[in-house]
């Protein structure tokens, strides 16, 4: 086991290298180290929900921390010092299997998320149907439905359930996706330039333009967008918890509902 893992990519929306060094530490917390300040995982840092996660601390800014959030929620890595070149996380392999093998080797092997106890329900709605419930249980589970309009992906389900089944297996593999329309556009703005077929799953309007990882991909990688980003109160609640159409922006909403919980 190792104490300290340097990773080397590029941002998917910059193109930009991105390198990290990742050090277990003995303060709690993920902490994002930049050349301009740090800050650390939680909701009340989250400063836009555009197409990824933000966070941010003073003049420290860092994009797409909801993948690596979404691992360390899996492990129960709980103190993690992130040391960041560039201005995004490198994107990887589009999904979490980046992340948490950089993290096996620096010894998180054990799938033990941190569960947090919830004294009651929580609920928070968005446009066009959009809707979280977080029902507190002893066995959690997480559903997530995505609709869509195009024939290929239209709705579509996925669902995890930890005691019975891998987050490494059946989550984490799952990349990130978009439609064809929406690739070409973000080319156009400047967006999108470290993507490619190997990290994101491309929707056409025949098909999926190269292979899936599983059947539900877009819906899988829909449910570890909201491991990632309800993970950035420090753990996942422990609970059922239902996703219609979910967002990074309503994700971090119920998020900030779940951390003001655990405060009372």
């Amino acid at each position: 086991m190792t104490t300290s893992i340097t990773l080397d990519g590029v941002g998917i929306h910059t193109g930009a290298s991105a390198r990290v060094i990742l050090n277990v530490a003995e303060t709690p917390g993920i902490h994002i180290r930049t050349v301009n300040g740090s800050v650390t995982l939680s909701p009340e840092c989250v400063i836009d929900t555009t197409r990824c996660t933000v966070i941010s601390n003073g003049d420290a800014r860092v994009s797409t921390v909801e993948h690596l959030s979404a691992a360390c929620t899996a492990l129960g890595v709980s103190a993690l010092d992130v040391t960041l070149e560039g201005p995004e996380l490198p994107i990887g392999d589009g999904a979490s299997l980046f992340w948490m093998d950089a993290l096996r080797e620096l010894g998180f092997v054990d799938e033990t998320p941190n569960w947090i106890d919830l004294p009651s329900a929580i609920e928070v709605s968005g446009a066009n149907g959009a809707f979280i419930g977080i029902y507190p249980a002893s066995e959690p589970s997480l559903t997530v439905l995505v609709q869509f309009p195009d024939a290929v992906v239209g709705t579509m389900a996925a669902r995890w359930v930890p005691g019975d089944a891998s987050f490494r297996d059946v989550v984490a593999p799952a990349r990130t996706f978009g439609f064809r329309h929406e690739v070409d556009a973000l080319l156009a703005a400047g967006l999108g330039r470290g993507g490619t077929l190997e990290n994101c799953v491309v929707v056409e309007e025949a098909g999926y333009a190269g292979a899936l990882r599983m059947p539900e991909e877009p819906a899988m990688h829909k449910l570890l967008d909201l491991v990632g980003d309800l993970g950035l109160c420090g753990g996942l609640p422990k609970a059922q918890i239902v996703a219609v159409r979910p967002s990074h922006g309503l994700n971090v909403t119920a998020a900030r509902d779940v951390l003001a919980m655990m405060r009372k």
